[in-house]
């Protein structure tokens, strides 16, 4: 008799969605048995070709299932001869069911800044610890896109790093806190400008934050262009420009949004890169094309 779990990780366990099977053999033919496992009477299979004494049963694990598995075989010879009633105990392993995911509480994350053990600059320590509400396994911790070795077992956990000198210039734009916004030249379709050709007129600017912001253009005549040679935009310096969604316009018109930073990274040649901003931020994002001059100028 054998009870097994499809369980690829740990065959003790079984989460919902997996299968348990019980597999068992009588000394004699002997009629359907009644199975019951997990609280459920299943149907039972004669895996030995009608012959009687092979039997199978399965059940598949449901949200809410928890504990070790029982259960219980009854069964008859063809004299209505009953034997004797097998139960879990019965088996020299045993299987539990896990439904419920792990949840990680008293999380902290502090540094030996002696300053402020909530900000770390180049050369400090910074620590993290968490506990989990059961045993948990070989978690997986990332910090500024690297893997870190844990240190614990079962429920308590903990993991440091140094603090590296621009450690913080690799963030994402779904890493930056309260982000709004970001466009980026460079990614400009979303898919690093691979869907662009040289000279595409661009009517749309994807936000990168995951917010769907894009920066757009309806107009033909006032989209400016994509230059592969730079991998980014040609704004002619007259009336090219990009709009941003009037949504988020009216949260700062309204200040609904009371305070906010804008960051914009440029290498400006001409002699006036005060005009790059422009003032008005329905002309995207801070830097769209209306300049008080002719001179073109470049995004990427």
């Amino acid at each position: 008799m054998v009870l097994s779990s499809s369980n690829t990780t740990n065959s003790s366990y079984a989460k919902a969605g997996d299968n348990l099977t019980l597999t068992f053999n009588a000394s004699e033919l002997i009629e359907t048995p009644l199975v019951t496992l997990a609280g459920d009477n299943l149907s039972v299979q004669d895996t030995n070709s009608g012959a009687g004494t092979s039997w199978q049963a399965t059940y598949t694990v449901q949200d809410g299932d928890n504990g070790t598995v029982a259960f219980s075989i009854q069964y008859q010879d063809q004299a209505r001869n009953s034997g004797a009633i097998v139960t879990s105990p019965d088996l020299n392993n045993s299987i539990t069911m896990d439904t419920e995911d792990p949840i990680l509480s008293l999380v902290r994350v502090y540094t030996d800044n002696q300053d402020n053990q909530s900000l770390a600059k180049v050369g400090n320590k910074v620590t993290l610890e968490f506990e989990s509400t059961e045993t948990i396994s070989d978690p997986v911790i990332t910090i500024s896109g690297k893997s870190k070795i844990l240190f614990g077992d079962s429920t308590n956990w903990t993991t440091d790093f140094i603090v590296q000198a621009k450690a913080d210039s690799g963030l994402s734009p779904q890493e930056v806190d309260g982000l709004m916004l970001w466009l980026d030249a460079s990614n400009i379709d979303g898919l690093k400008n691979s869907s662009l050709i040289d000279g595409d007129l661009v009517s749309r600017w994807k936000d990168l934050s995951g917010n769907d912001h894009d920066a757009t253009q309806i107009s033909f005549n006032q989209q400016p262009e994509f230059q592969s040679s730079n991998n980014g935009l040609k704004l002619d310096g007259i009336d090219d420009y990009l709009n941003i969604p009037s949504e988020l316009m009216g949260s700062i018109k309204d200040k609904a949004i009371p305070e906010f930073t804008y960051i914009l990274v440029t290498n400006w040649r001409g002699t006036k890169p005060d005009q790059i901003h422009g003032g008005k931020w329905a002309k995207v994002f801070m830097i769209l094309g209306q300049t008080q001059n002719t001179t073109s100028f470049l995004l990427h």
